[in-house]
């Protein structure tokens, strides 16, 4: 190799994901005999954010009041191909489940650099040549930008060989994550504006959001993952619109009770800054708030007919009811283990009535006329609720 320099970096890494860091080192040590070489140097444990709770590896340490993740340290030195006048930025390369980007931690940010690859173009021969790898390189006197086809790199490194740029993202990455793919700074690199637009454009592709794990196993499909490259232009969420849906989630959670769980993660996720990036482990959560504001014209009609609900009748009394299922949930009875349905139900005269069946026909969305008897007038956030005893039930179809 013509044009070479040699690097030397210390990489801290989760201790639950030593192993792969291990296995990939080999295989280049290996493959790049006198050019690569690896040394475990210490062990250490780090305090974590916030966001970083759910990491396996991580634990609550009482004598630190706070939580830690255990690392390990070690030492990379790589002769790296060097380019007189230019630096290494990093590497974007297609795959079916979006973009994976190595680097570009100066200069330029992950997400200009996807946004550079649209055209598909090699700064280099001008063609559209094997176009899921690039590499981008920095012009250290002009400050220009170049991202380099597949088929050209052997014309810039002197290689052709994309394990090499394994090293490369050592370099650009100070640090080694769980949430990463593969090894060395591999990574779906997507931030919270990112992951908003991919789950709007998901909805008004699939009708749901087609990504892994939810916090509502109810709420979403799970399908195999898309990007938003696949889906047709007029469905594409513009950052804007992931903007305005951030906002409006955002002061949707400040009216929120941060005592539940649920909440409190949310308002960590949602109010991550623009130039965090983080794994796919909080997908289903942004799924379910996208979702929430996706729907919000119809979520705010039924609020304001949720609050015209009144009590009818007397306790005791025998009613004749039509309506719509809103919500349908069924549960097995702890000791009888008999499965019924938990049934609300927004009835024509514009009142909610709340009631239990064990017909496998109710479902949400279905239209319901049914005999009940009066057990009790309830208040449920301000909302009045007739709660029933279903007696028989006439018909339910599809509304």
């Amino acid at each position: 190799m013509a044009n070479t320099e040699t690097k030397t970096v210390d990489l801290t890494i989760p201790r639950g994901v030593e192993h792969k860091f291990v296995r990939e080192a080999k295989k280049l040590e290996k493959k790049f005999s006198g050019r690569f070489f690896w040394e475990k140097v210490g062990e250490s444990v780090n305090k974590v954010d916030p966001v970083d709770r759910d990491v396996p590896t991580v634990y609550y340490d009482p004598t630190r009041k706070a939580y830690v993740l255990p690392v390990v340290v070690y030492r990379v030195t790589a002769t790296l191909p060097k380019i007189p006048g230019w630096s290494y930025l990093g590497t974007v390369t297609f795959r079916d489940v979006g973009p994976i980007v190595h680097g570009f931690d100066k200069h330029i940010t992950p997400d200009e650099a996807i946004a550079m690859t649209e055209d598909r173009h090699c700064d280099h021969c001008g063609h559209r040549r094997n176009r899921n790898f690039y590499v981008f390189i920095y012009n250290e006197e002009t400050g220009e930008i170049k991202k380099v086809g597949s088929t050209c790199i052997k014309d810039f490194f002197g290689t052709t060989h994309p394990e090499m740029f394994f090293a490369f993202s050592l370099f650009a990455k100070k640090s080694w994550r769980e949430d990463l793919s593969g090894c060395g700074g591999i990574l779906y690199l997507y931030n919270l504006n990112s992951r908003v637009q991919f789950a709007i454009s998901s909805i008004r592709h699939h009708g749901y959001c087609a990504i892994r794990g939810t916090g509502d196993p109810t709420a979403f499909r799970m399908v195999s993952e898309h990007t938003t490259a696949k889906y047709p232009l007029e469905l594409k969420a513009t950052k804007e619109e992931a903007d305005e849906a951030i906002e409006w989630i955002r002061n949707r959670l400040d009216g929120e009770d941060a005592s539940n769980s649920f909440i409190h993660n949310s308002k960590t996720i949602f109010d991550l800054p623009e130039d965090k990036y983080f794994g796919y482990r909080y997908d289903g959560t942004i799924a379910y708030w996208v979702n929430r504001w996706m729907t919000r014209d119809a979520d705010e009609k039924r609020a304001e007919k949720k609050k015209q609900s009144q009590h009818v009748g007397e306790v005791g009394d025998f009613l004749e009811i039509s309506g719509i299922i809103t919500k349908a949930i069924t549960r097995r009875h702890p000791r009888f283990r008999s499965w019924s349905t938990f049934m609300v139900i927004q009835g024509d005269d514009g009142n909610l009535y709340v009631g239990t069946t064990t017909n496998h026909l109710a479902e949400s969305g279905k239209r319901i006329t049914a005999r009940v008897k009066i057990k009790e007038h309830s208040e449920f956030n301000g909302v009045k609720q007739n709660k029933v005893r279903i007696t028989k039930i006439r018909e339910i179809s599809d509304a």
